[in-house]
């Protein structure tokens, strides 16, 4: 019973519980990781990104560059997961967009993003 309540706890925790406390800075578009679905990616593409799923991650994260990444993200859920998931592999999170906040601008060198401190 320990056990369950624990892995309970353990798995809202990893969902729900953001990564780190975000301050408004410049992205580097080079940097770009798109992790949503697939359909959001083809109806509104982020220019420069590259376009790895939350689902695919696991497979496919070797393609990704050692470089930090600014993830671009679907909702806050799919941000800390894939955050979280990035950061056990060794890779550095600069910071984070969420797609459908009022704050993302066009992918230009002057879009602001989230960034982790």
């Amino acid at each position: 019973m320990l056990l369950l309540l624990g892995y309970a706890g353990f798995s809202i925790y990893k969902r729900y519980v953001p990564v780190s406390h975000p301050f408004t800075g410049k992205c580097d578009k080079e940097t770009l990781l798109d992790v949503r679905v697939y359909q959001d990616i083809f109806n509104d593409p982020v220019l420069g990104a590259i376009e790895i799923p939350y689902g695919y991650l696991k497979r496919c994260h070797r393609e990704i560059p050692d470089k930090e990444l600014i993830i671009v993200a679907g909702d806050v859920i799919e941000k800390n997961l894939a955050c979280r998931f990035l950061k056990k592999k060794g890779y550095r999170i600069k910071g984070y967009m969420i797609k459908s906040e009022k704050e993302f601008r066009s992918m230009t060198s002057e879009g602001l993003c989230k960034c982790m401190q």
